[in-house]
This record gives structure tokens, C-alpha cells and sequence, in this order.
């Protein structure tokens, strides 16, 4: 996967943009990181939905950094693992989130 990290806009919060191909080819002006991994272990926790009751973190391995996990709550991050400020979006194509 790749990671987009782009500068906050004046009213979101900083985001983790993943993309499964190179968003470059298709006009991100942003610097990208290749070779990261995602997982969102919030949606396997809570059965595969969504709630708006979870509050989800994103988290980074400490060992490797370009892996990447969502976990249901602050509480279920295991020891190991950095609570990075932010959301995680994954995005088909940099032309879908533009």
C-alpha cells in the first residue's frame, strides 16, 4: 500500500490517506510512503460495522512504522504499538478523494 500524509486543512483533522496503487501516476502532489501495510481491526472487533458508540484509533507499530492498524478503542492497543493522531481513510484512486 502507499501512504498519503497531507497537511491539515483549516477544518479536519490530520489524515492517513491509503491507497492501494501509486496515487503519483495520478497527480498527488503530496509526498507518498510505499510499502505500508493497514489493517482495520475496529471493523473485525465490532463485527463488521461500523458504531457510532466506537471510538476508533489509528495506531503504528513501534518496531516497523510503515504498519498500520485500527483498533476499536484506546484500551484494545496492545504494547508495542503508537496511537498516532488522526483518522485512516483508504481511497480507490487520488482523482475519488479530490
Amino acid at each position: 500500500m502507499y501512504l498519503v500524509t497531507p497537511p491539515p486543512s483549516d477544518n479536519r483533522s490530520h489524515r492517513w490517506l491509503f491507497f492501494y496503487s501509486d496515487p503519483r501516476s495520478q497527480g498527488c502532489p503530496y509526498p507518498v510512503t510505499a510499502g505500508v501495510t493497514f489493517e482495520d481491526c475496529a471493523l473485525q472487533f465490532n463485527g463488521g460495522k461500523q458504531s457510532p458508540t466506537v471510538q476508533a484509533v489509528l495506531a503504528r507499530m513501534s518496531a516497523t512504522p510503515t504498519n498500520f492498524r485500527v483498533f476499536a478503542s484506546p484500551s484494545e492497543v496492545p504494547s508495542g504499538w503508537d496511537v498516532v493522531e488522526g483518522e485512516a481513510e483508504v481511497w480507490a484512486s487520488w482523482q475519488a478523494g479530490s
